[in-house]
């Protein structure tokens, strides 16, 4: 057994060895940055896949299989079949359950088409364009402006930007703000309103280990 006088530098030691062991290229890489990666070291390390093969701007790439149902879902057939995690369907299966069928603890399963049900208040958004807005939101700014009249620039030329992207499309717009306000992305994305519930495990598996284990 370690004396607990030794056991702090013990631990520091450690921390200091995994450290010198580690590979400095984590961190945050959208799929617009992906190019950056180090696809070489990557690949040395198993990758098979190409960049685009990934994210391609013209289409085509893996990522292209996730959609926004609430919360992030992906393609899993070409039939429009989408998995997501079962506390972001919550809020659908609830609302298809009645006292004689809970669907929550029960489960469903549609074994054909006409068995679907619909996921009701649902919608999906597939990701059809990222455009980086940076240098438009930050020009209509200047350092003389307070901290209300800066929020008034970004709101009006955020709606603007929207307003021009989605006009006479049928698109859904948005504008994130990365890194704190350092980066402005304007997503594009289809919207799917016909949304149904083909397959939801009963609660005893689905929530298994509550929230903690479930997602967190």
């Amino acid at each position: 057994m370690i004396p607990r006088r030794f056991l702090l530098p013990a631990m520091l030691l450690c921390l200091i060895l995994a450290n010198g062991l580690s590979w400095a290229d984590e961190g945050m890489w959208p799929l617009y940055d992906l190019h950056k990666l180090p696809f070489d070291s990557l690949k040395a390390r198993g990758l098979t896949l190409e960049p685009d093969q990934i994210y391609n701007p013209q289409g085509g790439g893996i990522c292209d299989a996730i959609v926004r149902i609430g919360a992030t879902g992906s393609f899993v057939s070409t039939e429009g079949l989408i998995i997501t995690n079962h506390h972001v369907a919550h809020g659908a299966v609830q609302k298809q359950s009645t006292v004689e069928q809970n669907l929550i603890t029960d489960g469903f399963y549609a074994a054909t088409p006409d068995e679907e049900i619909p996921a009701i208040g649902y919608n999906t958004y597939v990701t059809l364009a990222m455009n980086d807005m940076t240098e438009r939101v930050l020009g209509a700014l200047d350092e003389s402006m307070t901290a209300f009249e800066r929020y008034q620039a970004i709101d009006k030329i955020t709606k603007e930007i929207i307003k021009e992207a989605e006009d006479g499309r049928d698109v859904k717009c948005r504008l994130a703000k990365m890194f704190g306000g350092k980066q402005y992305v304007l997503y594009t994305q289809f919207k799917i309103r016909d949304v149904r519930i083909v397959y939801v495990p009963p609660a005893s598996i689905g929530v298994y280990g509550g929230d903690i284990d479930n997602w967190m």
